[in-house]
Parts: structure tokens; sequence; C-alpha cells
């Protein structure tokens, strides 16, 4: 699996983020993966089953040069997420940031009001997988296998390069196919695809 991170730090214990690391850890046993949660029970799950090294309740995590950082919290959770990240993303660590958030515009009006603009190692993206069953305890190292995954860009996308490309390997080392694509057109192509089932 190619992997371009020495750590990886999972904001976010549910399904998703439960099996990103389950994921990663199949493909690479020996790679350091951390997890905050506020759930104290999926955190003793998953450091019990082995999926992360260490939990935390708060992000009490320094940031360190090479991590990858992923946020799988509920959209309404965000913009506190990245308030709480903002002190540690100085310009001197180099810490790449995705996320996998199904509504990009509300992502991007986040970021912006806490940054004020997307920072370059921001990468926007969305696992398009799921399963009926929620929660950690139900993770699978397989949920992104042969399923798409979007990354969003909107500007800047040269100065951004070297994140997307580090995030795209990681997501194909996970067995996903990744798309690229702005996130106006991500939103439209979700709210279509969404609502095709009720028509």
């Amino acid at each position: 699996m190619p992997l371009d991170f020495s750590r990886i730090i999972i904001i976010g214990l549910g399904l998703i983020g439960g099996s990103i690391a389950k994921a990663v850890r199949k493909e690479n046993v020996n790679l350091p993966i951390l997890a905050i949660d506020p759930d104290q029970n999926s955190i003793d799950y998953a450091e019990k089953t082995g999926l992360i090294n260490r939990g935390y309740n708060q992000f009490s995590i320094d940031l360190e040069n090479n991590d990858l950082v992923i946020i799988a919290v509920p959209v309404k959770y965000l913009e506190s997420v990245l308030r709480l990240m903002k002190p540690k993303l100085s310009s001197q660590i180099k810490t790449t940031v995705t996320d996998v958030i199904s509504v990009k515009a509300q992502v991007l009006e986040n970021i912006k009001t806490v940054f004020g603009k997307v920072p370059q190692n921001f990468i926007l993206g969305h696992p398009i997988a799921g399963a009926e069953k929620r929660g950690v305890e139900n993770a699978d190292e397989n949920l992104f296998v042969d399923r798409k995954v979007i990354l969003t860009l909107d500007d800047d996308e040269e100065e951004r390069s070297l994140a997307l490309d580090s995030v795209e390997r990681f997501w194909c080392g996970l067995g996903a196919d990744v798309l690229l694509m702005d996130s106006e057109r991500h939103d439209l192509m979700l709210a279509a695809t969404s609502h095709l089932p009720h028509l």
C-alpha cells in the first residue's frame, strides 16, 4: 500500500472513520493510527481490537510533519473541530488534512469561516460508501474497495498538488477509485443521485 504519511489521525470513530482505520491496519499493520472521539466506548473498542494505537476524548494531539488528519464527523460538528485544529496547524508543520463529509459547500463555508481561506494542505474528500449499520464496531476493512472517492478542488490546484497526490494515493491504496471535481458539481451530482430513488 503506497502511503506518504508516517501517522494517521482520525477524528470521529463512526462507521467511516472506523472502516478507514481497519482498512489501513489491514494494509500496513505497523502504521501508527490515532483517533479522537468523545465516545469513550468507541475508543475502548478500537483500542481493544487493535484498530488504533491510541484514542483521545479531546483534541490534545500535537500535529507533526507528515501526519494525515482525516475528519470523519457529522457536518454540524465540523466548525468546532476546525477551531480546535487551527492552533496546531502552523506554517512550519506539514500536515495534510482531508475529510469524508458529503456536502462540500458547507465544508468550504466552515473552513473559510475558521481559516479565512482553504489552506493549501486541505484536500476535501467524500467516499461514496456506507452501510446500514453504524458505529466503529461495524467497521469494514473492504468498505472502500471498488467504491468512488470524490476529491474536490475549487482553486489553487497547482499549489495543492503535493497534498492532492498524497491523498489520492492514500485512497487508491484502500482500493477506491478516485474522481476529481469542483465542489459545486459534486453537490449537484450528489443531490440528484440521492433524490433519484425517491423519484
